[in-house]
């Protein structure tokens, strides 16, 4: 038979076609199984994860700690001398920088008139006494006269009222002075003091009478003890702190005025309260917040998000006072965070491990 070419073909085109229907269906068969079991195994296993965590105990323990506080050493007798009459200056005795003694003679100012009127009062008196005829007012009064000489005779001299460094000599010989003049300041380094200004919780955990350990920055590590002797119990207008005063140990070597002093501060246990690490914490916005274990009523352990207010504590930086959203006796969760969110059920680790 004489057939055409399209009729000898079709046969062959219908057999190819049913090949790649088969192929298709066996093809959509085997990866949409694939598809199926890969969406249903995450969501298996999210269904059943749950995260387990570690946990601390809230309880109560002091909140004092350590503080540092910087002031300047001062003398606590800084005195400067002015002279007590008029005249020149005929003497400077010492050289600033010098250690006096008490008594030590510091500047003199021209003695000879004062001389003068001395000696005339002196020979006054005592042709006064030799003369019995002299009226006994006349005699007071030659005794007060001869007293005031005297007195005058001693101004002229500027001595040492205690034992002391010359810091400062404000005169020049030949340089003619009057009553009232300064002519020299003294520093006592032997009595010294540091002013400190202590914030609230720091004036709540000292007292008077305490000792203060204190270090110059000079000398190392040389412990050098203060003791408080006035404590301010009102703030300052313009810092807001309190002033206390400390004196440092009488006759402790190697300090100068205006070097400075760190003092250390232990703050006294007079406050407790719920103490806790900053990495148990949390903070989003500017608000501290931790998770709490809390029990539901079908028995089920969850993490519950608990808002903190929290105040630093002086001396302790890894450390905070927790003033609000917690108490004594909550379990606080520590770790691991991975997974954690407000009202999830979580699994407690027990020992250290899971």
């Amino acid at each position: 038979m004489n057939r055409t070419r399209e009729e000898r073909m079709a046969p062959q085109t219908s057999a190819g076609k049913l090949c790649i229907l088969h192929l298709a269906a066996l093809l959509a068969v085997t990866f949409g199984g694939c598809g199926e079991q890969s969406l249903e195994t995450p969501n298996h296993r999210a269904s059943t994860f749950v995260p387990e965590v570690q946990t601390l105990r809230v309880t109560e323990e002091s909140c004092g700690g350590r503080s540092q506080l910087a002031g300047f050493i001062e003398s606590r007798f800084d005195l400067t001398l002015s002279s007590e009459r008029d005249g020149p200056v005929v003497r400077r005795a010492v050289a600033e920088g010098d250690d006096v003694e008490l008594g030590s003679l510091l500047v003199r100012l021209d003695d000879v008139r004062a001389e003068l009127v001395l000696a005339q009062a002196k020979a006054l008196a005592e042709e006064a006494d030799l003369n019995a005829s002299t009226p006994a007012s006349r005699r007071r009064q030659l005794g007060l006269e001869l007293k005031m000489a005297r007195d005058d005779l001693r101004r002229g001299s500027t001595l040492a009222p205690r034992a002391a460094r010359v810091e400062e000599i404000m005169v020049e010989v030949g340089e003619w002075v009057k009553r009232g003049t300064p002519l020299v300041r003294l520093v006592d380094l032997n009595h010294l003091r540091v002013f400190l200004d202590l914030s609230e919780l720091e004036r709540l955990s000292v007292e008077k009478g305490q000792v203060i350990p204190c270090r110059s920055r000079a000398l190392g590590d040389r412990v050098i003890n203060a003791t408080i002797v006035n404590l301010a119990s009102t703030a300052r207008v313009d810092t807001g702190r309190f002033r206390a005063e400390l004196h440092l140990a009488t006759g402790t070597t190697g300090l100068l005025c205006g070097m400075v002093i760190d003092a250390e501060l232990t703050l006294a246990n007079k406050r407790r309260g719920i103490v806790l690490l900053k990495t148990s914490l949390s903070r989003r916005f500017e608000q501290d917040f931790c998770y709490v274990l809390k029990t539901n009523g079908e028995g089920t352990t969850l993490a519950q998000e608990v808002s903190l207010t929290t105040r630093p504590i002086p001396g302790r930086p890894d450390r905070v006072e927790i003033t609000s959203g917690l108490k004594v006796g909550d379990q606080i969760i520590t770790g691991p965070w991975n997974g954690l969110s407000d009202g999830v059920a979580v699994l407690r680790w027990t020992s250290g491990k899971p």
